[in-house]
């Protein structure tokens, strides 16, 4: 999908972003970030060591992973479920039932028959759909916000060990790594709930173009 890597070509200096702020975080947890100046020479001695410059570089390397897992299994991630995960796959039985702006009678004028209930034949029926408009501003938005939460979701999944094995290579204090793991977890359940939320204000943004091409919303 063209517009798919475009959108995430753009989301990705968002994507450093949140992992330059997770790495202050960390820094800050760990007091691998200190204000003494008669610290910084330990400091520096501790980060170069084998063992401390690996837990270091592993973190930055999460970004670089996010990259390589695939659409799909951030979509299970995202809506939790194994099998057609994408709301596109409940289009017209969910999705469009659920959106005020979206009027289902005009929905069934769509179709020669009666509206797809099969998951994939709604996937199939959406997809021209999004073709159609995916260039329109409603929809290219709630795309781009999708794709950028999804991704933060998978790339929190990915900072969970990462972040882990950092703080026990670096000695933190339990209780501060608990306190990051419960930020982060805290951070996730956030995005989750925000990409699912955009996947289907997506799905549902381009039926309602489908129906009023014109109009604005």
């Amino acid at each position: 999908m063209p517009e798919e890597k475009a959108i995430k070509s753009l989301n990705r200096k968002y994507l450093i972003g949140y992992m330059l702020v997770n790495y202050l975080i960390f820094g800050i947890f760990s007091r691998l970030f200190v204000l003494k100046f008669e610290d910084m020479k330990s400091l520096v001695e501790k980060s170069m060591s084998p063992e401390h410059l690996i837990a270091l570089v592993s973190i930055p390397l999460c970004v670089i992973l996010e990259g390589m897992i695939s659409s799909h299994f951030k979509h299970i991630l995202v809506f939790l479920r194994f099998r057609n995960p994408l709301p596109s796959y409940r289009a017209f039985s969910l999705v469009a039932l659920k959106d005020h702006r979206i009027d289902m009678k005009k929905v069934k004028t769509l179709f020669s028959s009666q509206i797809p209930i099969d998951p994939e034949e709604q996937n199939n029926a959406w997809y021209p759909m999004y073709r159609r408009h995916s260039s329109k501003l409603i929809v290219y938005q709630a795309h781009k916000s999708f794709l950028l939460t999804r991704d933060l979701s998978a790339l929190t999944f990915i900072l969970f060990p990462a972040f882990l094995f950092a703080h026990l290579i670096f000695g933190t204090d339990p209780i501060k790594i608990l306190s990051h793991v419960g930020l982060l977890l805290f951070i996730l359940v956030c995005t989750i709930l925000a990409s699912q939320n955009y996947g289907k204000r997506f799905v549902a943004n381009v039926i309602v173009e489908e129906l009023s091409p014109g109009d604005e919303v």
